[in-house]
């Protein structure tokens, strides 16, 4: 029976050891130039491509327990949407010279995780608008995770990153 070397690495013991040899130096002071170079950078690796909201379609309101809420399909430029629903207290539109601040929330694990957030952020007087983009929560394509994973393979295969198609969206809603 032939045995492993003592120094043998298992895969995490490889992937920190790659971890350790990445150098990432920030400059004392960066400059406007260092910093668009980095996003330009960030840009590229997640193929991000701008789009807008061509159509926010209103798909259900409710106004219950003094808190209102406004469903949304969020249809962008490129032919894909995203579900969304604002809440906000019916208290503040009592005041319409106050600026009311907007909370975007996003998980995982979808909008219904999301519960406790909401109720914090709209009890101290925030709109809150929670978010479901490409591939979170139950915005994804298929019944189950070896689709999910197909559809963001064919994605990949024609030039786009699932990462930049979401910041892509999340970025039309807030605009």
């Amino acid at each position: 029976m032939v045995g492993l070397p003592d120094n043998n690495l298992t895969i995490l013991g490889l992937a920190q050891s790659f971890a350790k040899s990445i150098k990432h130096e920030v400059p004392p002071n960066p400059g406007k130039p260092w910093i668009q170079s980095q996003r330009d950078h960030l840009r590229e690796v997640v193929r991000y491509t701008p789009v807008s909201v061509t159509h926010a379609w209103p798909i259900n309101s409710t106004h219950e327990n003094k808190v209102e809420s406004h469903a949304y399909r969020f249809e962008f430029s490129n032919g894909l949407s995203a579900t969304g629903v604002l809440f906000q207290s019916v208290a503040a539109h009592e005041n319409e010279a106050v600026v009311i601040p907007t909370t975007i929330l996003m998980s995982d694990l979808g909008m219904a995780s999301t519960v406790d957030d909401v109720a914090n952020d709209v009890s101290r007087g925030q709109r809150v608008l929670v978010l479901d983009p490409l591939f979170l929560g139950e915005n994804f394509p298929g019944l189950n995770a070896r689709s999910v994973a197909a559809y963001a393979q064919m994605l990949t295969g024609i030039g786009q990153r699932p990462l930049g198609l979401e910041a892509a969206q999340i970025t039309a809603i807030v605009r």
